[in-house]
């Protein structure tokens, strides 16, 4: 074993002391993420390369680079915690706290986690009932892309619940994107994020009717296919809420995210949300 350093550090933790890798690189023993594998010495063994350190045949090795598909929903979910804790013992969610404008306890509501093999953080995306159904992955240049083999879904807060229907029920904000999600977090209000802003209509139509909220507030992108893609989501959801409303940040904001860095606070947008009407409830009657 050789000991990790500010030039490589260790691939689970991202830190530079304390752990150790492999000559071969095929695993690594870090001291501060646990796993299934407690090391003799103190620390635990995580794998890097499972089939050069079991010394598995060839076909072994096939079967060990299988797609993501293969895997199932348990696998996945397992696979993302251990991200989490990655990221929440390496620091990686303060730098990606930095990065975005958001606070690192939104962060850690939305389950997001840090892959030290790609060098990507992960947002988990969720369907309605809270199944994690696919990775979406944002590397250190910014780009975006989804975890090959997963899907597309909703990025859900560990802490979404309601208060019953009535005056003083806070509004569902639907949003896109897991940073605009976890802006609307910080601002105190419970927020859902979708990962396209043209998909996700049936999920999101069977979470309201899960969470039943009293209003719902759809936050459209200042831009053409944001302001389309929440025509579209309002339409699919309005005859499930009541009331419905669809707003958008001032000029001069293209998000919540944004528009928050900007210094919006929570009473800015309940004064946005206040003096915008709902949207009214067209009935389609087909005639014979």
């Amino acid at each position: 074993m050789k000991r990790v350093s500010k030039r490589k550090p260790c691939p689970i933790c991202g830190r530079a002391d304390w752990c150790g890798i492999a000559d071969d690189e095929s695993l690594a023993i870090c001291m501060r993420v646990q796993s299934s594998r407690p090391s003799k010495n103190g620390g635990y063994v995580h794998i890097l390369r499972q089939d050069e350190y079991h010394c598995r045949p060839r076909r072994i090795t096939l079967r060990m680079t299988r797609p993501v598909e293969a895997r199932n929903a348990a696998d996945l979910a397992e696979q993302v915690e251990h991200w989490r804790q990655v990221a929440e013992h390496g620091g990686w969610l303060v730098h990606l706290s930095e990065q975005l404008g958001v606070s690192v306890e939104a962060l850690r509501r939305f389950g997001v986690g840090f892959n030290p093999r790609e060098s990507c953080w992960t947002w988990p995306l969720q369907d309605a009932g809270g199944r994690i159904v696919g990775v979406n992955r944002r590397f250190l240049d910014g780009a975006k892309r989804v975890m090959p083999g997963t899907h597309a879904g909703l990025y859900v807060p560990d802490d979404l619940i309601l208060t019953p229907r009535g005056p003083r029920a806070p509004p569902l904000l639907l949003v896109e994107g897991g940073s605009d999600a976890a802006a609307g977090h910080d601002m105190g209000f419970p927020t859902v994020g979708r990962f396209a802003c043209t998909g996700q209509q049936d999920i999101l139509a069977d979470l309201v009717r899960a969470v039943r909220p009293g209003i719902v507030v759809i936050i459209a992108d200042a831009d053409a296919p944001g302001r389309s893609g929440a025509e579209r989501l309002a339409r699919r959801l309005r005859p499930l809420v009541r009331p419905l409303k669809i707003v958008e940040p001032p000029a001069g904001h293209k998000d919540l995210r944004a528009w928050r860095q900007a210094g919006a606070t929570d009473g800015d947008l309940i004064r946005l949300i206040s003096e915008t009407p709902a949207r009214p409830l067209r009935m389609e009657v087909k005639r014979a």
